[in-house]
């Protein structure tokens, strides 16, 4: 699932074993996330895990869609 809120892209997912399309060899490959390197976040006042962005940015290079390559443009610009 995906919405806005003030103006921040947020995707929640909910799987134990995510699979991910290499967006290079098209093939299916695991999603491992490290949930212990994950950070507090409070959305909407609620406090929720957030991806680390060194593994969402690791992530979004798998995937190389058009969006994820802007993606990784902006969350990289904000260093």
């Amino acid at each position: 699932m995906q919405f806005v809120y003030d103006g921040i892209k947020i995707e929640i997912g909910s799987d134990d074993r995510p699979l991910i399309q290499n967006g290079a060899s098209g093939e299916w490959c695991a999603l491992e996330i490290d949930y212990t390197s994950g950070e507090q976040r409070n959305i909407a006042g609620l406090t929720i895990p957030v991806m680390a962005r060194a593994q969402l940015v690791a992530y979004k290079r798998i995937l190389q869609r058009d969006v994820d390559l802007i993606d990784i443009a902006e969350i990289t610009d904000i260093d």
